[in-house]
């Protein structure tokens, strides 16, 4: 019988996901506000092997918390995505932004510029929620019924599939003795005039080097599955016990597979052990079909990643759960994720 291959992914916040962990005797300001702390932790979470880092995890929109809370403040993901690419080599950075309050061609091109950055290693977290309280700092978010959220987001994921489309790989041809920088039939206007949005394209940015993003997802309500099966390369789950989470990722599996896709489930891990019980249960969960990897909450920084790269992911390797090191040049390629081609591509072949 073969041994599943673990995902895992952690969240970078702040002093830890614990509420006190800013009260720790180790914390400092730093770790609020420093980049040295965000950069030890990544490459850290990289000689453990993650697949990817989480930065702006879990979503909460931009509504201010209680002032004496860890989450009063938060740094921006996608500047600090930005601020991780030099200082790591391989890790994949995924940043939650929102699709609520932002536009399509914004994200599309925040995006594009992150991957050709980091040279295929950025994903996009999903941030869809409509929360009364963001109302205060953004008005127009008065014109947008939540109850037509899902669809708001569907043609909101569309409309930015379509720009990272506009743009086929071969596009850029820098042929200085020809003066053609580009290859103008290989870059396409998407004229998209939907319920929400109109937008003509092409999208100012070149294709990723991943053809797309990782798109990643956390809704799992009921609308929220039918949106990751069809749009998601990752979807979270923050289940109560292994039976909810057999049945929400076989749902959200399923449904995918109904679509012609395919989604891969990780499981939020907020909780320590002994290095070979806690192996053991995450053996166990992905032998269950209970989910594919999990998304690590730490604590607290530096010390919960550090037990956990230093005691638990050798035995993770020991048992041939994880992988020594990264296979592949992309996050895609990491996750044995196919690279999306442009539907123009497509189209001319056919």
């Amino acid at each position: 019988m073969s041994v599943p291959q673990l995902i895992l992914s952690v969240s970078l916040n702040g002093a830890g996901h614990h509420p006190g962990a800013w009260r720790m005797p180790h914390a400092s300001r730093a770790q609020a506000l420093g980049g040295a702390h965000y950069r030890d932790m990544a490459r850290l979470a990289e000689r453990g092997r993650f697949d990817f880092a989480l930065l702006g995890y879990p979503p909460r929109g931009s509504a201010l918390a209680p002032p004496g809370s860890a989450e009063a403040i938060r740094l921006d993901a996608l500047s600090l995505a930005a601020a991780l690419i030099p200082v790591t080599t391989s890790i994949g950075l995924v940043a939650a932004a929102p699709a609520t309050y932002w536009e399509p061609f914004n994200i599309a091109r925040a995006f594009s510029g992150l991957d050709n950055l980091s040279k295929g290693r950025a994903g996009w977290c999903v941030d869809a929620a409509w929360r009364p309280e963001d109302v205060g700092n953004f008005k127009r978010l008065d014109d947008i019924d939540p109850a037509m959220l899902r669809e708001r987001t569907r043609e909101f994921l569309d409309v930015a599939f379509a720009l990272w489309d506009s743009w086929e790989a071969d596009a850029l041809v820098f042929d200085v003795a020809n003066a053609q920088f580009t290859d103008h039939t290989k870059v396409h206007r998407i004229d998209h005039a939907g319920a929400f949005f109109k937008v003509e394209g092409p999208l100012n940015s070149p294709r990723p080097p991943q053809g797309r993003p990782l798109i990643v997802q956390t809704d799992t309500s009921r609308d929220g599955l039918e949106l990751a099966a069809a749009t998601a390369d990752v979807l979270i789950i923050r289940p109560l016990t292994m039976a909810d989470a057999v049945e929400t990722t076989g749902a959200a599996k399923a449904r995918a597979v109904a679509l012609g896709r395919t989604l891969t489930v990780l499981a939020d891990l907020p909780v320590m052990g002994l290095a070979g019980e806690l192996a053991e249960l995450m053996q166990g969960w992905v032998e269950a079909g209970a989910c594919d990897g999990f998304n690590l909450l730490p604590a607290s920084y530096p010390d919960d990643l550090e037990a956990f790269v230093d005691t638990v992911i050798p035995e993770l390797r020991r048992r041939g759960l994880t992988p020594d090191d990264y296979g592949g040049s992309t996050l895609r390629e990491n996750l044995g994720l196919a690279q999306p081609v442009s539907r123009h591509a497509v189209a001319a072949r056919g």
